[in-house]
């Protein structure tokens, strides 16, 4: 099975996630974070595969390895998005001391990933380039990420709407995976700033 250049990129660019957060932050304890982190990634990557043999069951039943090296598509992508993160959902209060870490590990693969396929493939858009630095430095910038997550993305998709919306790793995102992004952050948002209030 031959290995397909996006694909080592992607790989690359996903080990430089952890690489970059480990240089920059400020945390006393990175290896846990690091570890839920890979946690997540293989869980996604399980659900993946598994939404593979979903949309490319005529070809798993013929020939069932061939389905790893098919080039999957964003069907696979949200499938295996949103079964992450109801999977991820019921050990949430395990996840929520490292969801900034997990901000700065993402952005860092997103912003590795675009400059890679630039500067080794001469693949990709511009477009996608702008976002994923845009999101990675406001990550780096801003101590509260979950605002990072929502100008980043609510940034996309104005993008979309205006010319082109971003491409997420390679995968091509409708303008609506922006959207909800953007919304399910700003809710996040409220909803923590509404317990500190009544906290408080």
């Amino acid at each position: 099975m031959i290995l397909q250049p996006l694909l080592v990129i992607r790989v690359i660019a996903l080990l430089m996630g952890p690489a970059v957060f480990w240089i920059l932050s400020s945390q006393k304890e990175k290896k846990k974070p690091m570890d839920h982190y890979a946690s997540i990634l293989t869980t996604w990557l399980l659900f993946f595969i598994g939404a593979k043999g979903l949309t490319q069951w005529e070809l798993l039943l013929d020939y069932p390895l061939s389905v790893l090296a098919y080039p999957s598509g964003t069907a696979e992508f949200y499938i295996a998005s949103i079964a992450t993160v109801l999977w991820e959902w019921r050990k949430r209060h395990v996840h929520k001391p490292y969801v900034q870490a997990y901000f700065l590990m993402l952005a860092s693969s997103m912003v590795s990933f675009s400059l890679l396929e630039r500067l080794v493939l001469d693949d990709g858009h511009l477009v996608d380039v702008i976002f994923a630095f845009s999101f990675f430095v406001m990550v780096v910038l801003h101590k509260q990420r979950l605002w990072s997550v929502f100008f980043a993305f609510s940034g996309a998709l104005l993008a979309g709407g205006l010319y082109r919306a971003p491409d997420l790793m390679g995968y091509r995102m409708d303008p609506v995976f922006y959207l909800v992004v953007a919304l399910m952050s700003l809710t996040l948002i409220l909803l923590k700033k509404g317990g500190k209030n009544h906290g408080g």
